[in-house]
């Protein structure tokens, strides 16, 4: 019995470690997601003007 508890919260701590290391990823990845977003938003604004200046 003792065993077994030893290793299921060794198990349990190791699943928490993953799915928080997990959890800070995906943050990132919608992080990057929004800023390229807004990134791709504003830069048809940029290329009009661009556009407009040099046309």
């Amino acid at each position: 019995m003792p065993v077994n508890y030893v290793s299921v919260t060794v198990a349990t701590e190791a699943i928490t470690k993953a799915t928080e290391k997990l959890c800070t990823i995906v943050l990132f990845i919608i992080l990057a997601i929004i800023i390229l977003a807004k990134n791709s938003a504003a830069l048809p604004t940029n290329d009009d003007r661009y556009f407009s200046l040099y046309s």
